[in-house]
């Protein structure tokens, strides 16, 4: 019968290492979708400018129904938008559909310089922006706007051919598209739709994810926990998971590399066990391995594990032929005093 600490102890060790990497995987699965449905969806204002294009129309249904509109998500110089810029970018949905545009920041210099015109209701009516305007709850009067009966809307930039400063970031909204409650049932026409209290209609994954998709905050009201603090939760827990990956990993690696002087323990009948406790020949040290315990408990001799076997059987036949030899040296010694 074998027994082997090593292997075991390796065997646990790689058990635990494949389930880390497993709980690893799965974390960081866990935190792409979370800071991907935190921040997907994002349209970049100046880039359609340069371009010279308006994006793609918006569906009416599913996660790329809303996102957000900045002027660059990060600049590539020093000032997050170009002096003596004049572009308008016209955002669309699907007919008999409708959008709704929040803003929640405005970092604009003032009128004189820079000016950001919503073009609504299919331009009948517009409002201009400037100046520092912030609105967290993106349910601010003047920062708030809807297609109207239309399912366009338009955002027209202006800005003086004056180097713009750095702590001038442009602006940052989020857009909704939705359809309006049947007149007749007061519900919305599709399943998978939210009925917001001002009979919008919007697609029901949005609501509690933070942004006042409704237009009146009715799918905000009722969340328990703010989607916010709900991913940086998330991200604080994922964060903390993957630290004790790293530590407990490296610690199974500090207890397995600390067996690497255990031998392997071979029981043989009617042997005595190599493997000694030094108290047995009078020392009060720590366990042994097999040549250590060979030297202090019979000193001159060497002991080797892997020949252990072999050692004893040739002791044993020493013996046998010394004990033969002395029978035969008795019985001449007989046979001698006989004859005299």
């Amino acid at each position: 019968m074998k027994f082997s600490l090593r292997l075991d102890a390796l065997m646990y060790f790689k058990i635990t290492t494949f389930t880390m990497k497993l709980i690893c995987c799965i974390s960081i699965i866990i935190l792409v979708n979370c800071l991907h449905s935190a921040f997907a969806n994002e349209v970049s204002y100046l880039k359609y400018c340069l371009n010279g294009s308006d994006p793609d129309i918006f569906p009416n249904h599913g996660d790329h129904s809303s996102g957000s509109i900045v002027m660059t998500p990060q600049p590539e110089s020093g000032s997050w938008y170009m002096p003596d810029m004049n572009c308008s970018i016209t955002f669309t949905t699907e007919p008999n559909y409708y959008i709704l545009l929040t803003f929640s920041n405005v970092s604009l210099r003032n009128s004189s310089m820079d000016n950001l015109t919503v073009f609504y209701d299919n331009g009948n009516s517009n409002s201009v922006l400037a100046g520092q305007q912030v609105c967290s709850t993106e349910n601010c009067e003047g920062l708030k706007f809807e297609s109207g009966n239309f399912n366009n809307i338009t955002l027209k930039f202006i800005s003086a051919n004056v180097t713009v400063p750095q702590n001038v970031t442009g602006f940052q909204a989020h857009y909704t598209v939705y359809d309006l409650a049947n007149p007749k049932t007061g519900a919305c026409r599709d399943k998978h739709k939210f009925l917001c209290e001002n009979k919008h209609c919007i697609f029901y994954e949005f609501v509690c994810d933070g942004h006042n998709n409704c237009g009146d905050l009715s799918d905000e009201t009722k969340c328990v926990i703010p989607v916010k603090d709900t991913v940086w939760g998330i991200v604080a827990i994922v964060g903390a998971i993957l630290a004790i990956l790293v530590f407990v990993p490296c610690m199974c690696f500090l207890a397995i590399s600390g067996t690497q002087n255990i031998v392997k323990l071979v029981a043989l009948p009617n042997d005595p066990t190599p493997l000694l406790n030094t108290a047995d020949c009078g020392e009060t040290s720590s366990l042994l391995t097999s040549s250590d315990a060979a030297n202090i408990c019979w000193p001159g001799t060497s002991y080797d594990s892997s020949n252990y076997g072999t050692v004893q059987h040739r002791e044993s036949s020493g013996n046998n032929e010394s004990r033969k030899s002395h029978s035969h040296s008795q019985i001449e010694e007989s046979q001698e005093n006989k004859f005299l």
